[in-house]
């Protein structure tokens, strides 16, 4: 029989999904007969309560973060909410077994705490012995994550397994594989070809503006003194996302310079549009920076939402990979001075090579096989 990997995730904010489809995708690449099945477990635990739970978080990210950062930081540790938080996922875990039956998969791999969570419930129950293989898809070491029963984390940076091993987690259950992206983000690309082929002129700097798969950025960033402000010549390629209220809002505001600025809703190839960029400004999420970074992007960070993105930002500048802003006043300071320093773009591109991960989505793939066999020679070549 061939080798089953069950990936569990969840549709919380896309990276989660993210990191779930890039490993189905290279698992399927370089492991013929290999079943890689992505399912999201929220809406397998609760299929009623998903839809609603799903529309509240979102909506909670947008118009309450301060709320959720309390949550987040109240839950941080091994403290009694946390443990509570963990507990919830008691509820469905009946649906999980009957998933794994018809499944039978050799290995689970959870991109979600809650899977986490989930699977470690059942094996402490001795339900299950699968094993359980967790990828942490921001750096952070929050205890959402941490559960007994994970044969194996795959994180993002040395920060985060530094971080594991002081809250007790093994240090050879973990590796560190940079947060899986997918093998485009990974390629070279000739940035003066890309420009002519999406309409930007090759000369001219680029400056790429990402909201998140949700568009969750304030779209008060956007007006004329944006423009008016930057030293040089720019070109603004602004990514929305799903969010077409603030595209339509602003095309707009900007809709007449548009010999300057490109406004796009979701666009799937990503790794094209970053890799003709000279700078990307985005918010401090673990998959678009590990993109950025895979790239070797400079990077500028704005407002951040309270909790794992204050977490990506510390590590991301503390890494020399970023600068960030908390107002838009220093964000048009930080935008002048990384548009008119090209050395210190080098060097936050030198730092994002030294940090950034080319291949990680491979190299977790290469983690799991010992939890399923024979090694593809693919993946050596």
């Amino acid at each position: 029989m061939s080798a089953r990997v069950l990936i569990l995730t969840s549709d919380f904010g896309e990276g989660h999904q993210q990191v779930a489809e890039a490993m189905q995708r290279v698992l399927a690449e370089h492991y013929p007969g290999l079943h890689a099945r992505v399912v999201n477990v929220m809406e397998c635990l609760h299929p009623r309560l998903h839809p609603i739970s799903r529309t509240v978080f979102l909506q909670a990210l947008k118009k309450l973060p301060s709320l959720y950062g309390f949550l987040y930081r109240k839950t941080y540790g091994p403290t009694i909410s946390s443990h509570f938080l963990n507990e919830l996922t008691n509820f469905g875990l009946k649906r999980l077994e009957h998933l794994l039956q018809a499944e039978q998969p050799d290995v689970v791999v959870s991109t979600f705490p809650f899977a986490s969570a989930a699977m470690s419930h059942l094996r402490k129950q001795h339900v299950t012995d699968v094993p359980l293989v967790t990828i942490i898809t921001d750096h952070t070491v929050h205890h959402s994550w941490i559960h007994p029963g994970t044969d194996l984390y795959l994180v993002g940076s040395k920060r985060v397994q530094d971080g594991l091993v002081a809250s007790g987690v093994p240090h050879e259950c973990i590796e560190v594989t940079g947060i899986p992206v997918r093998p485009a983000f990974g390629k070279n690309y000739s940035k003066h070809h890309l420009r002519m082929v999406h309409g930007l002129r090759p000369t001219t700097p680029v400056v790429l503006i990402l909201g998140g798969g949700f568009g969750l950025f304030g779209e008060d960033l956007f007006d004329e003194a944006l423009l008016d402000t930057l030293p040089t010549p720019v070109q603004l390629v602004i990514v929305c996302g799903h969010n077409e209220k603030a595209r339509a809002q602003i095309e707009r505001v900007l809709g007449g310079h548009r010999e300057r600025v490109k406004v796009l809703g979701f666009v799937d190839n990503m790794q094209e549009w970053m890799a003709m960029a000279d700078l990307v400004l985005t918010k401090p999420g673990g998959v678009t920076t590990s993109e950025a970074m895979a790239l070797e992007i400079p990077m500028l960070l704005y407002k951040p939402i309270p909790g794992q993105e204050e977490d990506n930002l510390r590590y991301l500048v503390g890494s020399g990979v970023a600068l960030a802003a908390a107002s838009k006043a220093r964000l048009l300071e930080n935008l002048r001075l990384l548009l008119q320093d090209d050395a210190l773009r080098l060097q936050m591109k030198h730092a994002a090579a030294r940090e950034g991960h080319k291949d990680s989505a491979r190299e977790a793939a290469r983690l799991l096989e010992r939890f399923f066999a024979p090694v593809p020679v693919s993946l050596y070549q």
